[in-house]
């Protein structure tokens, strides 16, 4: 079995200790997927029935604003002192949210419940990537120079792990819809309190990757470091703030706006998460195939899937919701079919854009930097979603989905730009 994985990924020339970190990188996650996504399908839906929407908004901006804040200092220490412990510290303290969020029956709870969040994912932020690209780099430089390895991998892996985010979904959503939405908060409190004592366990670096001494001194040199290559490299600064806005439109989807529509479109938490999953298997084919295009694409490609992955994306969205208006809360087979049609189309050419974004990662930022600059990318999209997301409630509020998408892709067209820029000023030597 572990053969075939190993084929179906593309990685069987890679040596065995590659394989092995592959193996480690791919159970985890899977296991991380299942918990993290259980309550995906309702989440939203139950802080709006709890608040409303506005409410929502303001939870999410507090939230931002909070994980911004932490997020960079926490990654350099994962910089600095490995990513073990970081990862132990931020499941453990998402495990404590979601005890909250099994006990919340007010605002003032819900709050604490997202300000514990936005500390765990401060923590969390970056750093099971960062462990892993690191010493793939160091176990696969002979083997995968070009990277091609590398990109089919990454195309291969998102397609195992969308399924299981799905089946996550359509689990809780059955659990909530048969018994109650705060038992599956309870679960997903004991699954990842569970998978932080195995983090601590598994997440071990390679022999030959080199850490400073643990100084105070070099923690701040560490900081410093990754502020000045993220900031004054012209190409890594574009790069980032073309990722930044970007990722805010997705953000902002996810969060506010994802899963009102399924729920409209089908009028129940086990409705939504059987959705959620149709939409991530056909989601997963297309990653299938976009692996295979990844392998000689070059990252000249980046805007031009921006556009489809963002602008036309979110204009599109607009014109399904302003056909099938999600306010009917029952099950709509016409809105249904056109949706996950549009959507599958699409997520092709996302798959294409994660693929690329990455590699541009992977060789571009230094590794004594990289825990530091994978948290970076949050901090810059929280502290942009942060305002967004409360007026990102209003607007939908009083103008609806519809017209909230339109604006959504049409903030796209600015990624798109600073991307096609930043690409051109990559350094020769890089």
């Amino acid at each position: 079995m572990i053969h075939l994985l190993y084929t179906f990924l593309g990685v069987t020339e890679l040596p065995d200790r590659a394989k092995k970190l592959i193996l480690k990188l791919i159970m985890s996650t899977t296991i991380l997927n299942f918990f993290w996504f259980l309550s995906s399908a309702f989440f939203t839906l139950f802080v709006i029935d709890s608040v409303g929407i506005e409410h929502l908004g303001f939870l999410i901006a507090i939230s931002y604003i909070l994980q911004a804040v932490f997020d960079y200092p926490s990654g350099t220490v994962g910089d600095w002192i490995g990513q073990r412990w970081i990862l132990f510290t931020g499941f453990f303290l998402e495990a404590i949210a979601y005890i909250t969020l099994f006990l919340a029956d007010s605002f003032f709870i819900l709050l604490i419940a997202y300000m514990i969040r936005a500390i765990a994912a401060s923590q969390q932020s970056g750093a099971l990537n960062t462990w892993f690209d690191n010493n793939y780099k160091l176990l696969a430089t002979d083997t995968d120079p070009q990277r091609k390895i590398y990109k089919f991998f990454i195309g291969r892996w998102t397609t195992i792990s969308n399924i299981v985010p799905g089946v996550a979904a359509a689990f809780g959503g059955i659990l909530a819809t048969t018994y109650f939405r705060q038992l599956v908060f309870l679960i997903q409190a004991i699954g990842l309190a569970s998978l932080a004592f195995v983090f601590l366990i598994i997440i071990k670096d390679f022999w030959g990757i080199n850490r400073p001494k643990r100084s105070i001194k070099n923690y701040f040199t560490l900081l410093g470091e990754g502020i000045r290559f993220a900031f004054f490299s012209k190409f890594m600064f574009l790069f980032l703030l073309g990722l930044s806005l970007s990722n805010t439109v997705i953000i902002i989807w996810v969060d506010l706006m994802l899963f009102p529509v399924y729920f409209g479109y089908t009028g129940s938490d086990g409705g939504v998460g059987l959705f959620r999953l149709v939409v991530l298997l056909l989601g997963t084919l297309s990653i299938f195939l976009a692996s295979k295009f990844a392998i000689n694409m070059e990252l000249s490609w980046i805007p031009r899937l921006t556009v489809l992955d963002t602008v036309i994306f979110y204009w599109g969205v607009a014109v399904i919701t302003t056909l099938f208006p999600p306010t009917q809360n029952t099950f709509i087979p016409p809105a249904f079919l056109t949706f996950i049609t549009f959507y599958t189309i699409i997520y092709f050419f996302h798959g294409l854009k994660l693929i690329l974004n990455q590699r541009f990662l992977l060789d571009s930022i230094p590794d004594h930097n990289r825990n530091s600059i994978y948290s970076l990318i949050p901090t810059l999209i929280l502290l942009i979603s942060s305002p967004v997301a409360i007026i990102g409630g209003i607007l939908i509020k009083n103008l609806g989905i519809s017209v909230t998408a339109f604006l959504l892709g049409s903030t796209g067209i600015i990624p798109v730009f600073l991307f096609y820029v930043a690409l051109r000023s990559i350094p020769k030597d890089i």
